[in-house]
């Protein structure tokens, strides 16, 4: 008599608890999935500094801007999930340039 009354409190408790691992499981994917995106957009913007770093140091023709190349426009915009953030990125982006310039004309 005692058990039949208490697992009704048990399976619910059990099925709470299932929940909340799942949340928990999204939230690490989600996590996971952020980090990885992010860690790939710094690689790119390293990669980009340096050729601007090159090109500056050789004296040669600067590398093609960052938004005038498909291959890593399509990388920000995957990385993006909203258009603010994409718009974000790209002024992030001109900033950068500018200061650039700015530092290579002095």
């Amino acid at each position: 008599m005692l058990v039949a009354s208490v697992t009704p409190a048990l399976a619910e408790e059990a099925e709470r608890l299932r929940a909340d691992l799942s949340e928990v499981a999204t939230l690490r994917a989600l996590q996971q999935d952020a980090e990885a995106r992010l860690r790939a957009g710094l690689s790119s913007l390293q990669e980009a500094r340096a050729e601007l770093s090159r090109a500056i140091a050789d004296r040669t023709d600067l590398p093609r801007r960052f938004t005038a190349d498909p291959d890593r426009t399509a990388a920000l915009i995957a990385a993006t999930e909203t258009l603010d953030g994409f718009a974000s990125g790209l002024a992030a982006l001109q900033v950068a340039m500018m200061a650039c310039r700015s530092s290579s004309v002095m």
